[in-house]
């Protein structure tokens, strides 16, 4: 929790956005940001995975090893 207050009262960003439209009681704004937030947060899971199944193709093979 500590991480994510330090991010949303740091430099100018979509933290900052929300804290911003929070004070002007915009809450459509607010949930438009953070709708936003979660569509990053897919699209960042979606890119690790790619790159995981693209750069340790090997480890497939080892899943179904039990040891």
């Amino acid at each position: 929790m500590c991480v994510v207050a330090a991010e949303m009262f740091g430099a100018p960003g979509l933290g900052y956005l929300i804290m911003n439209y929070r004070y002007l009681h915009d809450i459509a704004a607010v949930v438009a940001v953070m709708v936003v937030i979660g569509f990053l947060g897919l699209a960042l899971e979606v890119a690790v995975k790619l790159i995981e199944n693209r750069v340790l193709r090997w480890q497939k093979g080892l899943m179904g090893v039990s040891r």
